[in-house]
């Protein structure tokens, strides 16, 4: 920080962190790495010898596996989407314990759900569509988070020459595929929509991405993917977000549609309901 200042750039945001999901024998484990980095030991008890720091907020990665967003890794000092209250939680003590000058809030700074093509991690594209909004969801939910960035917009390019397992080196989270069509998720992330099963009832929660402030949405159900009918239409908040609880439907499909101001429907990616 006292190089920032001196630099003329005392005034600018600063996140800490920036950090991996899970450790690994070459990675720290985050909240390892956010306990060292504090001057906290294991209790989350503040060394003498350091000062609070004075940081904007935390930077985080919080991919998951190929078992989507509700998996919960069992080593406790790693941090995917689906426990992402490990965070929070680590942040609230390092508050507590004078590590920083105030409860640092959430910055996603990457995510997104790895699809086919690749062999070893990606899920279908239906699945990458509707983990992806799920996790968004999670993050919503989640008060400490402030934002939530996707990660990558276009597949990495393949390998040429090598066997197919070797063939996806990199990301395929993309909403575009690496030859630049449009995947199932492009139309998910335009018009999330998530319904979680709870009881006999579905928790819907949606976001009209382009809207840019209040507007109407539609809720559309089908039984076979091909032939969508009306549930509802609800008016989003002032940032384009609505929630809503609805009866359960067994083996429906959900979507949400919207009509921009010039005219054009746009339609959201298929969903499954999800236990929640």
């Amino acid at each position: 920080m006292r190089g920032l200042r001196n630099a003329g750039q005392g005034s600018k945001p600063v996140l800490i962190g920036e950090t991996s999901p899970r450790g690994t024998g070459k990675v720290v484990p985050p909240l390892t790495f956010l306990r060292g980095a504090l001057c906290l030991d294991s209790k989350y008890r503040k060394s003498k010898k350091c000062a609070a720091v004075p940081a904007t907020g935390y930077a985080h990665h919080a991919y998951t596996t190929g078992q989507g967003p509700t998996f919960h890794p069992p080593q406790p000092n790693d941090v995917t989407i689906g426990v992402l209250s490990r965070l929070s939680s680590a942040l609230s003590k390092a508050k507590k314990a004078g590590a920083t000058t105030r409860t640092l809030p959430i910055w996603l700074t990457e995510f997104g759900i790895e699809s086919t093509p690749d062999p070893l991690r990606g899920v279908s594209l239906q699945k990458q569509s509707e983990y992806r909004s799920i996790s968004e969801r999670i993050a919503y939910d989640n008060p400490h988070v402030v934002s939530f960035n996707q990660y990558l917009l276009r597949d990495d390019l393949p390998k040429e020459g090598v066997p197919k397992v070797l063939r996806y080196p990199g990301f395929e989270t993309g909403l575009f595929t690496s030859a630049g069509k449009a995947k199932t998720s492009f139309d998910g992330f335009r018009l999330p929509l998530v319904a979680w099963r709870r009881g006999g009832k579905i928790s819907l929660w949606g976001f009209v991405r382009p809207a840019g402030g209040a507007t109407k949405a539609t809720v559309e159900i089908s039984s076979n993917g091909r032939t969508w009918h009306t549930l509802s239409t609800y008016t989003t908040d002032a940032r384009g977000y609505f929630t809503r609880t609805v009866s359960d439907a067994k083996n429906r499909q959900w979507r949400l549609t919207w009509t921009g101001p010039g005219g054009t429907v746009y339609h959201g990616s298929p969903t499954r309901a999800y236990k929640r």
